[in-house]
């Protein structure tokens, strides 16, 4: 079992009290087919007042057209990509990303550098919306490409909580290899947890890219969904609701 971060509780009084809470390891659930798949458009990274910064394995701050996040293989006039922008615009694009598609991700990734860390895209979620952070419930990674030579959805995620924005939390890697030889081929990714939860209180999160396949993935939309953590005055409010609600019924059958 993995702690992820603290989750407010009620107290009987309606006194919140934080207590960290365990859950079980994330579920990691793969498809692929040819066709396109629905992506959300009202996901949290697609919230207002989210923000995103992109760095290499060096540390240093990438624009969202680097080359990094806009490989294109070149063959035949192949469109180049949106970069980074293409991975939260709710669209996924047309199956496969034909030659003349430039609605995804050209992402090439990097090993592990001088920063730790591979290529990167950090996302700050709405914490002025939510003070006490986001509990997270499933994020979806897609890819897609005209065959199946850069399509395979290798990326780590890890977030940090409002609590401690600064430090952040291994969540999951993901690494599903299709081996589907149709064409063109669209892939998905959904992280889950089997509580319902995968981490509370989350502030932001991290998107990890190793090296890719064949040097370039066609990476077409990240969706993660969620709920504001209750602010604990709202919380408290509902607890005493709760609590007199309760009385109410109490004093109602001692009259019958």
């Amino acid at each position: 079992m993995k702690h992820r971060g603290v989750i407010p509780s009620l107290a009987c009084a309606g006194v919140i009290v934080a207590t960290a809470t365990a859950y079980a390891a994330p579920v990691i659930t793969t498809s692929s087919q040819t066709t396109v798949f629905p992506v959300s458009n009202t996901d949290l990274l697609q919230q207002s007042g989210v923000t995103h910064v992109n760095r290499d394995n060096a540390g240093n701050t990438l624009t969202d057209t680097n080359a990094l996040f806009t490989y294109n293989d070149g063959n035949n006039g192949n469109t180049a990509s949106l970069g980074v922008p293409a991975l939260t615009n709710g669209q996924f694009g047309l199956a496969g990303r034909p030659q003349a598609e430039a609605e995804y991700a050209g992402v090439a990734g990097q090993a592990v550098g001088t920063s730790g860390l591979p290529l990167n895209v950090t996302y700050a979620l709405n914490i002025a919306a939510s003070p006490a952070g986001y509990n997270l419930t499933g994020i979806d990674v897609y890819t897609g490409w005209a065959d199946n030579g850069r399509d395979d959805i290798n990326v780590s995620i890890s977030y940090s909580t409002a609590a401690a924005p600064a430090t952040f939390l291994p969540l999951t890697t993901v690494n599903f290899v299709p081996g589907v030889s149709t064409t063109p081929i669209d892939n998905k990714a959904s992280v889950t947890d089997s509580s319902g939860l995968l981490a509370a209180g989350v502030a932001n999160l991290r998107f990890e890219f190793p090296l890719q396949e064949n040097s370039g993935v066609g990476y077409r939309e990240i969706d993660v969904f969620g709920t504001a953590v209750p602010e604990p005055a709202s919380a408290g409010l509902l607890g005493l609701g709760a609590l007199g609600l309760l009385a109410r019924r109490r004093r109602a059958d001692r009259t019958r």
